[in-house]
């Protein structure tokens, strides 16, 4: 790998650290389920540090159902943001145990959607599809949030746009559980 090259999943086995940057693909999703499996051989916390904008909505659920395994073998995945989890890293974020945020660490929340990079057409029954899997995931999307104090009218918003929350109102509404205060 060469210095120009961004990790994706960096693990630290001794200090059970799970940091995940950049996009969530396919690939990094294999990464992180993997890094979460060897982990899980010793029971005890797992951290998972997320600078993310997110991705792939697919690989961002393995990730989180590979979280809630974790949790069964007495390795609960705590998690904090730093500088930023945007979209489907911020649902990553909210599938933590314990959630703690950076000072100036962002969160953005938004429905799901489709991002067609071919520019290319798609046909009524496709379309029908896609807006079935969006509900899909919608739903998801708001039962991670449910378990949080976010008000009934900006839980909406976020349903309907996209939503910056500062690390302040991520505490204040129950989305994170305090401040990251060690050095990791």
């Amino acid at each position: 790998m060469d210095d120009t090259e961004q990790l994706d999943v960096e693990v630290d086995t001794e200090e059970r650290i799970i940091r995940l940057t950049g996009e969530i693909t396919e690939e990094s999703a294999d990464k992180c389920i993997r890094a979460l499996h060897d982990l899980c051989h010793e029971p005890g916390e797992i951290t998972m540090i997320i600078c993310s904008d997110g991705g792939s909505l697919d690989d961002g659920f393995r990730i989180i159902d590979a979280m809630a395994i974790a949790r069964t073998k007495e390795c609960p995945v705590n998690t904090v943001v730093s500088g930023k989890a945007s979209s489907m890293g911020a649902m990553i974020f909210c599938a933590g145990v314990h959630r703690t945020v950076y000072r100036h660490a962002r969160i953005m929340i938004h429905p799901a959607y489709y991002a067609d990079e071919t520019g290319g057409t798609t046909s009524r029954n496709d379309a029908m599809n896609m807006a079935i899997e969006l509900d899909y995931f919608n739903g998801l999307f708001r039962q991670l949030l449910s378990y949080m104090s976010i008000p009934s009218e900006l839980l909406e918003r976020m349903m309907r746009e996209d939503v910056y929350v500062g690390a302040d109102d991520a505490i204040k509404y129950g989305i994170a559980h305090g401040f990251e205060t060690e050095i990791i």
